[in-house]
């Protein structure tokens, strides 16, 4: 949120973070071509049952970082869960420490990086894709230019075999599962 109050203000030029692309955010920035595809994950303490997902998180506390893409699809896909709003991941983090909470749903390279770093003990990431999401830079609606050149700088890099492996460096755990079960997209 922040990122976004500091693009519009001129501040900064580019967020290059973990953006998901959506619809609705589109109709506020640009987005460059998309450079990693991920999902909603959720971290969970060992031993604790499976976050339920058929029964809409039916009983179940579940964390989310407000305004992300975790909080649209608690909402859409947890409907029956009690959904706490956090301000940021620290603050979910410690809640699910507390066990204020049973999951904190994150997109997957977020979850990856809490069980790979062993950051906290006894928590587990819960590696079932959840949804299906996009990551992209952003720049300001009105900046096609930055976003054609930061396009092929994205295409030079992904070219070079350079984007696999700085997304190697950075993100040191990988999960892959073969689904044909309907991933949930946002606006």
């Amino acid at each position: 949120k922040e990122l976004y109050f500091a693009l519009d203000a001129g501040e900064i030029d580019v967020v290059m973070s973990g953006i998901s692309v959506t619809r609705n955010r589109q109709k506020k920035v640009l987005f460059t071509k998309s450079y990693m595809n991920i999902s909603q994950m959720a971290l969970m303490h060992e031993g604790d049952r499976a976050l339920n997902i058929v029964t809409e998180g039916k009983n179940q506390r579940i964390g989310v970082v407000e305004y992300t893409t975790s909080q649209d699809y608690a909402n859409i896909a947890l409907a029956n869960a009690s959904i706490h709003l956090y301000s940021s991941a620290a603050q979910v983090m410690a809640a699910l420490v507390n066990k204020e909470i049973e999951y904190y749903i994150a997109d997957s390279p977020a979850v990856w990086y809490y069980t790979s770093t062993n950051i906290m003990a006894g928590l587990i990431g819960y590696y079932v894709p959840m949804s299906q999401e996009k990551l992209a830079w952003v720049v300001k609606k009105d900046n096609t230019k930055l976003k054609q050149d930061l396009d092929l700088a994205l295409e030079q890099l992904e070219k070079n075999l350079k984007a696999q492996e700085i997304i190697a460096k950075w993100i040191k755990f990988r999960v892959k599962q073969s689904s044909t079960a309907e991933m949930i997209q946002f606006d």
